[in-house]
C-alpha cells in the first residue's frame, strides 16, 4: 500500500471525529511518512499495520484510553492491545452508511430548491419596496433633467430664430444705407460713398448671420434631434432588455 492510499483510507475511517483532531492526527502520520522518505515508505506502512489499526489507536488517544497501556515509538504509538487480532477496531461498517449520506444530500437539495423558489418572491418584494421609496426622488430628478434639456434646446432654437430675424433686419438696413448713399452722392460724394460702404458691411454681416441660421436649422438642428432620439431609444431599449 502506498502513502497516498494509506492516508486516504485513514482519513475515511476518521471522518466522524472532530475535524481539528482528525487533521492533527493525519498530519502527524503524514509528516512521519515524509521524513521516512519514499525508499522507506513501504516498510514504515507495514510497521503501522492497517489503516483500521491506526484509526483505532487515534480513537483510543482521543477517548483517553491510551493511559491504560502502550507508549510512543519511532513508528507512532504502540500498544499491545492493538497487536491482538481479537481487539475490536473501527470498521467501515461502523461509519455512516452511504444511504444516510445520500438521504442527507437529498434533503439538502430539497431545502435549496425551497430557498430558490422563495428567492424570486423575496426579490420581487424588495424591488417593489425600493421602487416605492425611491420613485418620488427619481421622478423629481427625472423631471428636472427633462426640463433642463427641453429648456436648453428651446433656448438654442430661440437664439437662432433671433439671429435669423436680426440678420433680415440688418440686410434691410444695409440696403437702405446703400440707397441713401446713392442719393447723397449727387450732393456730397464722399458722404454718400461712406453710407454705401456702411450699407455693404451691414448686408455682408446680415448675410453671414442668415447663412449661420440656415445652417443651424438645415443641418445642426436635425442632427441634435436625431442624436437625442437615438439616446432616448437606447436608454429605453436597455431598460426593456433588463426586464426581459
Amino acid at each position: 500500500m502506498r502513502q497516498e492510499e494509506f492516508m486516504k483510507e485513514l482519513e475515511y475511517l476518521l471522518q466522524d471525529i472532530k475535524e481539528e483532531e482528525k487533521e492533527d492526527a493525519l498530519q502527524y502520520y503524514r509528516d512521519y511518512l515524509d521524513e521516512a522518505g519514499p525508499e522507506n515508505e513501504e516498510r514504515v506502512i507495514s510497521e503501522f499495520g492497517s489503516p483500521e489499526r491506526i484509526a483505532a489507536i487515534i480513537r483510543a488517544g482521543i477517548s483517553g484510553n491510551m493511559e491504560e497501556g502502550g507508549e510512543f515509538t519511532e513508528t507512532g504509538y504502540g500498544d499491545d492491545r492493538f497487536k491482538d487480532p481479537n481487539y475490536q477496531i473501527q470498521k467501515r461498517m461502523d461509519l455512516p452508511e452511504e444511504k444516510e449520506v445520500y438521504g442527507n444530500k437529498q434533503t439538502d437539495k430539497k431545502q435549496e430548491r425551497k430557498l430558490d423558489r422563495m428567492n424570486p418572491t423575496l426579490k420581487f418584494i424588495l424591488l417593489a419596496l425600493c421602487i416605492a421609496l425611491v420613485a418620488p426622488t427619481l421622478l423629481k430628478m427625472g423631471t428636472g433633467v427633462a426640463a433642463t434639456i427641453v429648456g436648453s434646446i428651446m433656448g438654442i432654437c430661440f437664439f437662432f430664430i433671433c439671429i435669423g430675424l436680426v440678420a433680415g433686419c440688418i440686410i434691410l438696413g444695409g440696403v437702405a444705407f446703400c440707397f441713401f448713399g446713392l442719393v447723397t452722392m449727387f450732393g456730397a460724394f464722399f458722404e454718400g460713398l461712406m453710407l454705401i460702404g456702411i450699407g455693404l458691411l451691414l448686408i455682408g454681416g446680415g448675410c453671414f448671420a442668415m447663412v449661420l441660421a440656415v445652417w443651424f436649422y438645415g443641418t445642426a438642428a436635425p442632427w441634435i434631434f436625431r442624436k437625442t432620439g437615438d439616446l432616448c431609444d437606447r436608454i429605453f431599449h436597455r431598460e426593456r432588455g433588463k426586464r426581459v
